[in-house]
């Protein structure tokens, strides 16, 4: 989970990709994890973490 929120902070395309690849393969219990860890350390990113969500879930 740190790793997002490293890759979060980084923000580089590279990093983006990571993430999405990330929470493609992730089942619902450790998405809910990985949005409570981002709304408690990096609440700003959270809007950005629910769009990589929201496109990898369309895919």
């Amino acid at each position: 989970m740190s790793v997002i929120l490293m890759k979060l902070e980084a923000s580089r395309m590279q990093d983006v990709a990571d993430i999405s690849r990330m929470v493609k393969y992730a089942d619902e219990q450790a998405r809910i994890r990985i949005r409570e860890i981002v709304k408690k350390y990096r609440p700003q990113d959270l809007e950005d973490l629910e769009q990589i969500i929201q496109i990898e879930d369309a895919l």
